[in-house]
């Protein structure tokens, strides 16, 4: 999970870990594995995050992104349930390393991310998408709104985060 305030520029970030994936490039200091990678896209209009994956291949040197597949599902709802079927059957033997949702709080509709039971189910499908595809996967989500340096870092995102009973 990559998580912060709204705006800072997470999705650019995600898009530079799928390219330095997809061309076994660097990603920041570390090195990575060339393998296939799936951006599900959410929030941004088609046509901005082709400019920003250009930006960021001009910027890096990157010619090739073969390995790179996007799905563009801005305005699209769907039950999150229904969505990891269809990647499911849609990743089946196309041997993904890593697969990036952005950002993740798009896919609960008819959900609560303040709710222990609506981020459950959540959490149940990733880790199934994980488990069925062979991927790594990666999703962004947003903090709370109000100032960060008031709250403790766990209660910085915006989801219900159990709590123990046991002090």
């Amino acid at each position: 999970m990559l998580a912060s305030a709204s705006k800072v520029g997470k999705t650019w970030l995600l898009l530079d870990l799928a390219l330095s994936v997809a061309s076994g490039s660097p990603f920041l200091h570390w090195n990575t594995t060339k393998g296939k990678v799936l951006f599900i896209n959410f929030e941004i209009q088609r046509a901005f995050i082709k400019d920003r994956l250009a930006v960021l291949m001009k910027r890096r040197q990157i010619q090739n992104v073969d390995n790179l597949d996007f799905w563009n599902l801005r305005g699209k709802t769907a039950d999150f349930e229904a969505l990891v079927a269809n990647i499911i059957r849609e990743v089946e033997d196309r041997h993904y390393s890593l697969i990036i949702l952005d950002p993740i709080y798009k896919a609960m509709v008819g959900r609560s991310e303040n709710m222990a039971s609506g981020v459950g189910v959540l959490c149940h499908q990733i880790e199934r998408l994980a488990e069925r595809s062979g991927a790594a996967v990666v999703y962004s989500h947003h903090f709370t709104k109000g100032d960060p340096k008031k709250k403790a870092v766990m209660d910085r995102l915006s989801v219900s985060v159990p709590r123990s009973t046991t002090g």
